[in-house]
């Protein structure tokens, strides 16, 4: 009997069991898709269930194999291990991608393994949105579990402070005394240590148990005053070589915009033109302003973009106006899954115009070095208002979010086809990200940085405080006491 036999036999028949180790001559990447390649390995097994009551048995197979669970939803967690002791489980199948929107209670429930662009396009199609991540491939549950960062940060904080509800089955029990799944339902009445659950999933909850559902408040787009009920957004493109290449230009119009109002956010992007480009691999550097509320505002709050000392180094300007439903469409040339990907990061509080180049310099030399072997190689840094996630705070505050007051986000990529090219990632990763807390380290600011974007070695003290380390390692104590699921403030690296 075939190891796939063996473990239909221990499963219910409405379970899809994959064993990748049973298709040698299969790439892995094609039974096993996933944004990055680093830390990825054939899993033991690839599960696939088709309703919520697969779910406490194939926890018990996991537990009796001295597997590790790990809940996926999108793939978009490189930082999580997989490995030959994993059960992948993937909840790819439609009972776990419902979207369901109630105007009344003005709140959507989305199921565990919806992705972030069936969320977006299904309540813009009602005239609604939520919060949501910056990619549609991204899973709402993986996004929320880290915190819930988004376009919208600054009107209305983090994805973690507006939930309503989260459904879940517990590694630890998931059958109740009747031998049915024991699914909790938590929000902010609950109370003891289904409390402290949920104030762990809100920012801190990977390996806790599987997410069947998450209740988010939602808004009406209207309620935005946008022109059109479309996002305003501006374009500025400088050129990263030649003659005069535009960074210092590009950074001193980037730090004449922090920190933006509360509508508005500010991206600055290093990435590499496309092949389909008429100049492809020559590094581009983009300056993208998005606007939540009437055009003429956001014209006004972007004045200094208009300036001829900025305009007149410009190659390209571009003004106009984005539907909702597409607004994470830029974005889509960074989903491309395979590759091996890391994320190195940073909370800033400020950034100078001087660490913005170097930053740059850094990435351009990276990149250059070997276009086709990493030239897809990217750095952000956004930026928003940090009033509202202040005030999203309480006086003592549960979720799992220390950085409330750093309005600069830093994302550096290196995207690299082979696995030999990680020293030299890893290099230019923390000198980029070192030179844009730069001003922060001065002074004397505790660096910070996001769940989200861990990568495997990552000091979890700049993600959480010492405090809520021990309280998530008290948390999977009571709520994963086999240790079926990942973390890593308990099983680390």
């Amino acid at each position: 009997m075939s190891e796939t036999a063996n473990i239909h036999s221990s499963l219910p028949s409405s379970i899809k069991v994959t064993i990748p180790s049973e298709h040698p001559s299969t790439p892995l990447s094609t039974i096993l898709s996933r944004w990055s390649e680093t830390l990825v390995s054939p899993p033991y097994v690839i599960l696939t269930p088709t309703l919520p009551s697969d779910i406490p048995p194939i926890i018990a197979f996991a537990r009796s194999q001295n597997l590790r669970l790990i809940p996926v939803n999108g793939g978009h967690a490189s930082f999580v291990p997989i490995t030959e002791k994993t059960l992948y489980l993937d909840l790819a199948s439609p009972s776990f991608k419902t979207i369901t929107l109630n105007e009344e209670k003005q709140e959507v429930t989305f199921g565990g393994g919806s992705l972030t662009g069936e969320v977006v396009k299904e309540l813009s199609r009602q005239g609604w949105y939520t919060l949501t991540a910056n990619s549609d491939v991204v899973g709402m549950a993986g996004w929320f579990l880290g915190g819930g960062n988004s376009g919208m940060t600054g009107v209305h904080g983090f994805g973690i402070d507006h939930v309503h509800r989260i459904q879940m089955i517990p590694f630890t029990a998931p059958m109740n005394e009747a031998g049915e799944p024991n699914v909790l339902t938590l929000s902010r009445e609950s109370a003891g240590a289904e409390k402290d659950l949920f104030n762990t999933l809100r920012g801190a909850g990977l390996g806790l148990g599987v997410i069947l559902s998450i209740t988010l408040k939602a808004w009406q787009i209207c309620t935005l005053n946008m022109t059109e009920n479309k996002v305003w957004t501006r374009r500025l493109m400088f050129p990263g070589a030649g003659p005069n290449p535009g960074i210092t230009t590009a950074a001193r119009l980037y730090k004449a915009l922090l920190l933006p109002p509360p509508a508005m956010t500010a991206v600055l992007v290093f990435l590499r033109a496309p092949p389909t480009a008429p100049r492809p691999g020559s590094p581009i550097i983009m300056l993208a302003l998005s606007y939540f509320g009437p055009s003429e505002d956001g014209k006004k709050f972007s004045a200094p973009t208009y300036g001829e000392e900025y305009t007149q180094h410009a190659v390209s300007v571009v003004e106009g106006f984005l539907a909702w439903e597409n607004l994470n469409a830029s974005s889509a040339p960074l989903n491309a899954h395979g590759g091996f990907k890391e994320y190195h990061g940073a909370f800033c509080h400020e950034v100078s115009e001087e660490s913005i180049v170097e930053a740059y310099k850094t990435w351009e030399v990276f990149t250059a070095k070997n276009l086709a072997g990493r030239g897809t190689s990217y750095l952000v840094i956004g930026s928003w208002g940090t009033d509202q996630l202040v005030q999203n705070a309480s006086k003592h505050d549960d979720k799992m979010s220390p950085a409330r007051d750093r309005g600069v986000f830093v994302q550096v990529v290196p995207w690299c086809k082979d696995s030999e090219d990680k020293g030299e990632a890893d290099v230019f990763g923390r000198k980029a990200t070192s030179a844009l807390r730069e001003a922060d380290r001065k002074e004397g600011r505790k660096d910070w940085h996001f769940a989200n974007n861990l990568r495997a070695g990552q000091n979890l003290e700049d993600v959480w405080t010492d405090e809520q380390i021990q309280r998530i390692r008290e948390v999977k104590g009571v709520w994963d006491k086999d240790g079926v699921g990942w973390n890593p403030a308990v099983e680390g690296w």
